[in-house]
């Protein structure tokens, strides 16, 4: 299986040869999270790519009549908003935890 994953075989392939079940019973002692994650990375693969291959920069750039480089800071902005937010959310869940222990 590794064998096949080391030839440069396809996302999709990679992960059938990893989901197998003789490997997951060997994951699982030391990832019980793996075949969550292998699941996630395929349902993550099916949205990108069901209804054919995502856009490009220029493409996107075309399409809002803006350069390419307008479309990455934009992207690059979009990110850093989600991560940002991301972690204000643990912030503000780790505190209210930590509060509601206190009170306990």
């Amino acid at each position: 299986m590794i064998e096949t994953i080391a030839q440069g075989s396809s996302l999709e392939q990679a992960i059938a040869a990893l989901t197998a079940p003789e490997l997951l019973a060997e994951l699982a002692p030391i990832d019980p999270l793996a075949v969550a994650r292998l699941k996630g990375m395929k349902v993550k693969q099916d949205l990108l790519y069901g209804d054919g291959q995502p856009l490009r920069s220029e493409e996107v750039a075309q399409l809002l009549g803006i350069s390419r480089q307008a479309v990455d800071k934009r992207r690059s902005k979009m990110v850093f908003s989600r991560r940002l937010k991301s972690v204000k959310y643990c912030l503000v869940n780790v505190s209210s935890v930590a509060t509601s222990k206190k009170q306990t």
